[in-house]
C-alpha cells in the first residue's frame, strides 16, 4: 500500500501594511512631482524677485539720501529710476548706431570685398570665377534660396520671441525693484517683525550693511567707468577714429 505524501501548498498571505505602503508611496511620489513641476514654474519668478532685489540694495543708498534732503522716497526713487533707466538707454542707442553704421559699410563694401575674393581664387588656384556666374548659380539652385531663407526665418521668429521674452522680464525686474526700492524701510520691518525679537537687530544690521556695501561698489564702478569711458573717448577721437564715443 502506496503512503499518500501530498505537496504541502505554500500560500504566502500578503503583509497587512503592504497595501498602505504602496498608497503612501504612491501618494509621495506625486507630491513629488507636483513639487517638481511648481518649481520649475516659479523657478523664473524667483529668479526675478532676487535680481530685483539686489537692484533695490543697488538703489537704495542714492533714494535714502534724497529722502534724507527732504525729498519724498516716492519722487527719489522715480528720480533715481528714470536717471537710470536714461543711461542705460544712452549707452544702448549708442551701440545701436555704432552696430547699423558697422552693418551698411559691411554691406556697402562687400561687392568690392567679393571682387578681391574672387580675384584672390583665381590667382591661387588658376580659375576664371566671376560674380556673375556665382549669382547666376546661387540663383539657379533654388534649394539653396528656399533653405537659406527658411533659416533666416527661424532665426529672425526666434531672436523675435527672445528679445520680447527678455524684454517682458526686464520689465517686470522694473517694476518689483521701484516698489521694493520705494517700500525699503516697510520691508525691512515686516521681515524683521517675523523674526524674534533677538534676532531682528542682527538681521536689520545685516540688510543695511549689505545696502551700503552694494551700493558702494556699484557706485564705484559706475564712477571708473564714466571716467573710463571719456578718456577712451578724447583719446579715439584724437586718433581721429569715427564714433569714439561709442567706441569709448
Amino acid at each position: 500500500m502506496a503512503a499518500d505524501n501530498p505537496e504541502p501548498t505554500l500560500r504566502a498571505a500578503m503583509p497587512a501594511w503592504l497595501p498602505r505602503a504602496m498608497v503612501l508611496a504612491l501618494a509621495l511620489l506625486g507630491l513629488f512631482e507636483l513639487a517638481n513641476w511648481a518649481a520649475h514654474q516659479l523657478i523664473g519668478i524667483a529668479i526675478m524677485m532676487t535680481v530685483s532685489f539686489f537692484v533695490s540694495l543697488a538703489m537704495e543708498p542714492a533714494v535714502d539720501g534724497m529722502a534724507g534732503r527732504g525729498v519724498n522716497r516716492g519722487l527719489a526713487t522715480a528720480v533715481v529710476f528714470i536717471i537710470v533707466f536714461a543711461c542705460a538707454a544712452g549707452f544702448v542707442a549708442t551701440l545701436g548706431v555704432l552696430m547699423v553704421e558697422t552693418v551698411a559699410n559691411v554691406v556697402s563694401e562687400l561687392p568690392r570685398l567679393l571682387d578681391e575674393l574672387l580675384n584672390w581664387v583665381n590667382r591661387v588656384f588658376h580659375q576664371s570665377f566671376t560674380l556673375d556666374q556665382l549669382r547666376d548659380r546661387l540663383f539657379k539652385d533654388s534649394n539653396v534660396i528656399s533653405s537659406w531663407a527658411e533659416r533666416a526665418a527661424n532665426n529672425v521668429w526666434g531672436l523675435s520671441s527672445t528679445v520680447l521674452g527678455g524684454l517682458a522680464r526686464l520689465l517686470t525686474i522694473a517694476l518689483f525693484s521701484v516698489y521694493m526700492t520705494a517700500d525699503g524701510p516697510k520691508l525691512r520691518r515686516t521681515v524683521c517683525s517675523l523674526l524674534p525679537p533677538a534676532k531682528q537687530g542682527a538681521v536689520l544690521h545685516a540688510w543695511d550693511l549689505a545696502i551700503d556695501k552694494t551700493g558702494g561698489y556699484l557706485y564705484s564702478r559706475a564712477l571708473l567707468a564714466v571716467i573710463s569711458a571719456v578718456a577712451h573717448g578724447a583719446f579715439l577721437a584724437l586718433l581721429g577714429i569715427p564714433n569714439a564715443v561709442a567706441l569709448g
